[in-house]
């Protein structure tokens, strides 16, 4: 039988460090493998398990230096470590939520870019060749306007505010038509 009391309470590696250290050190080797486990099991992911785990410690190395008390460093860890998985499933449906949906949004061709400003100077002159009243009801729709709102500026009904914009919608098509094809004459 081996005698207890041969066995320091405290490895050597440890000893004459500051207890906050003590204690890091101490969580570390108790506590990082079922951490890692755990992490793992939720994310299925072990490189991103072991980043989650890193900085679980390093949150808590800073609280144990601050010189928090921590009844179980264990329970702790695992707190932390769940709050960062959490932070960090956010921050990732957060970026897929902004990220392009097309494959090659951001590498468009110089000659796409050319063409898509040429056709958006050619709307442009079109919108500035119409009626004041019919530019006015397409730029406020365009940007967002409610048919209520717009009738009761305007003063009248919302069936003639839907007539006139039906009727504005077609001028505007019309003209950017006859344009595009006075264009495909002229080449």
């Amino acid at each position: 039988m081996i005698d207890s009391s041969a066995i320091p309470a405290t490895p050597p590696f440890l000893a004459g460090r500051p207890a906050a250290d003590e204690a890091l050190a101490t969580a570390y080797i108790d506590d990082r493998d079922a951490l890692l486990r755990w992490l793992t099991a939720r994310t299925r992911d072990a490189d991103l398990a072991e980043e989650l785990a890193h900085e679980a410690f390093i949150r808590l190395m800073r609280t144990l230096r601050a010189g928090v008390e921590i009844e179980s460093t264990r329970a702790w860890l695992f707190h932390a470590a769940s709050n960062l998985l959490v932070s960090h499933v956010r921050h990732v449906r957060v970026a897929e939520r902004h990220a392009p949906t097309s494959p090659g949004f951001d590498t468009v061709s110089a000659e796409a870019a050319v063409l898509a400003q040429e056709r958006m100077d050619h709307l442009e002159r079109v919108l500035v060749r119409l009626s004041p009243a019919d530019r006015d009801l397409l730029l406020a729709t365009g940007f967002g306007a409610d048919g209520p709102t717009l009738a009761a500026r305007s003063g009248i009904s919302d069936v003639a505010l839907r007539t006139r914009l039906c009727r504005a919608r077609k001028r505007f098509r019309d003209q950017v038509e006859l344009d595009e094809g006075s264009c495909l004459r002229a080449a």
